[in-house]
């Protein structure tokens, strides 16, 4: 049987035979006969009979009603006939898709048309034997011819023409076997110019000329080799300046190329691109000409000097790479100029002097060439320290403090790979006090007496530790206001163990607890009456 449609539908039987009742064939999307509805996309259920010695048919779509496609055969048994006459296809919603006609030998031949889902006429194509041969004509949405081209050998030979909705021309363009060949135009809704270049096997050859609207003004000028390949192109506003300039120059098929864009005569934009040696340069400037943003790579990767915009903190980052990894100087600055972060880098570590500004704040850090803090780091405000800290290869070691922004001393002590070693003072803060503890201590514990003292000089408490930095031994605690004891605790190797006693003003017990390793044991109020008593 030979009714295959352009459309992928392809009836093929071998099975069928003239129908006699009007029991439903399922055929799949090709047109093969399939066991059930479930599988299939059409049906046919109505009985073939001969009309003027020809047998018509139609298919419908599963789940419905709505023909699929209709055409007339040579014959009642489907699968030895021949499909000529008029063949119509639709789609869904029952609307034409597509028309054509098949020959005596059942071949498509003839103006075959095409409709989109609305039914209106979208293209139109000549075919011989079975082949797109001839004219091709497309329609706008309003039924204007769009475009016209003729396919010979199945490729685009002569002259192909496009049209505006307004019926003015668009392009004009000259094929040969498929291929761009001669002058190729291109128009303006008003009818005005808009482009002309010339193409040899589908090749841009020379110059192409891009054109304002309405005016003999040249918007584009852009150059090619014999290869087809871009090697020059400017643009021009309306009024002549040069907005846009592209130079390129290629050894073999890799091009090395700068482009540029301008602003009121300013340059703005630059783009270097070298693919002989694989690099780019991406450069950004803004309307005084000033650099605003830089990146570099070579091999893909940051390569020398990298400037980047943060619009959302208003700073500007300069940064040097060596083949991906940071190397040399950093700073990032703000929107007024000023320098807030700056260092080196080497290998992609910081290194050496490391300056911070932020507000009144002033930080120095010193790092060696691992990138690990070394030597001296202070943060100062208006100049008064804050912190003064040393580092050996990036653990804390040597003499440290640090200050409130009052100036009231906060710690100070010394460290040893680390940790806390020695005398050391350091403010303890709470939501209803503030101490001051003084004490030892020995590879980070608190090793010995500690004292803890009000800012008013005052010690409230004092407290005793282990070699292994556990409480040990009898804590002593005094009210704010006088030396009189207020409670004392006792203590062995980190856990409660002994007595704990709270004391009134007067110097007797309110209070006592008694604990055995942790656990207590006993209870006693000596005094109710000035138990709660500070």
């Amino acid at each position: 049987m030979r009714t295959a449609t352009i459309i992928t539908i392809t009836l093929a039987f071998s099975v069928i035979s003239p129908f006699a009742k009007t029991t439903p064939v399922w055929l799949d999307m090709d047109g093969e006969i399939v066991a059930s509805k479930s599988e299939a996309t059409f049906y046919l259920t109505e009985e073939l009979k001969q009309q003027d010695g020809l047998w018509p048919y139609k298919f419908y779509y599963v789940g419905g009603t709505t023909v699929a496609s209709e055409g007339t055969l040579t014959g009642g048994d489907i699968a030895h006939s021949t499909g000529i006459g008029i063949f119509k296809y639709y789609h869904k919603n029952g609307h034409l898709s597509q028309m054509l006609h098949r020959n005596e030998k059942g071949d498509v031949e003839g103006t075959v048309s095409y409709f989109d889902e609305s039914g209106r006429l979208n293209k139109q194509v000549n075919y011989v034997a079975n082949k797109p041969n001839g004219q091709v004509i497309k329609f706008g949405p309003h039924g204007i011819i769009s475009e016209s081209y003729t396919i010979i050998d199945n490729k685009v030979h002569g002259i192909a023409q496009a049209w505006h909705e307004n019926g003015q021309i668009q392009s004009q363009t000259n094929f040969v076997n498929g291929l761009k060949f001669g002058e190729s135009k291109t128009y303006y809704e008003s009818g005005y110019l808009e482009s002309t270049i010339n193409y040899t096997d589908d090749k841009p050859q020379g110059c192409k000329l891009e054109y304002h609207d309405k005016v003999d003004a040249i918007k584009t000028n852009t150059k090619f080799d014999d290869e087809g390949r871009k090697i020059s192109s400017q643009q021009f506003t309306i009024d002549g300046e040069l907005v846009y300039d592209y130079l390129a120059t290629y050894t073999g098929q890799k091009v090395v190329s700068d482009e540029k864009k301008f602003k009121n005569s300013i340059v703005i934009f630059k783009k270097h691109i070298n693919e002989i040696n694989n690099s780019k340069i991406i450069e950004r400037f803004d309307e005084s000409g000033q650099l605003h943003s830089r990146s570099e790579k070579f091999n893909g990767k940051k390569h020398k000097l990298q400037v980047f915009v943060n619009f959302f903190h208003h700073e500007v980052t300069i940064e040097n790479y060596i083949h991906g990894e940071l190397n040399g100087e950093y700073s990032r600055i703000d929107r007024n100029g000023v320098v807030r972060e700056k260092g080196l880098y080497l290998n992609n570590n910081k290194t050496g002097t490391w300056e911070y500004y932020f507000d009144q704040t002033h930080r120095i850090e010193n790092y060696n060439a691992d990138g690990k803090k070394h030597g001296k780091i202070t943060t100062r405000n208006n100049n008064n320290l804050l912190v003064l800290e040393h580092y050996h290869n990036g653990r804390l070691h040597g003499h440290s403090e640090s200050y409130s922004q009052t100036g009231k001393l906060s710690s100070k002590g010394s460290y040893v790979n680390g940790e806390r070693d020695g005398l050391w003072q350091y403010q303890e803060s709470s939501l209803d006090n503030s101490t001051l503890w003084k004490g030892t201590y020995k590879q980070g514990k608190k090793i010995g007496l500690w004292n803890g003292y009000l800012k008013t000089d005052h010690k409230i408490a004092a407290e005793t530790y282990d070699a292994e930095g556990l409480k040990d031994g009898i804590h002593y605690y005094f009210f704010k206001d006088s030396n009189q004891i207020s409670e004392t605790a006792q203590y062995k190797h980190g856990v409660r163990h002994g007595t704990f006693n709270s004391y009134n003003k007067d110097g007797k017990i309110a209070y006592t607890e008694v604990y055995d390793n942790d656990i207590k044991i006993k209870a006693i109020i000596h005094s109710i009456s000035n138990f709660f008593v500070e």
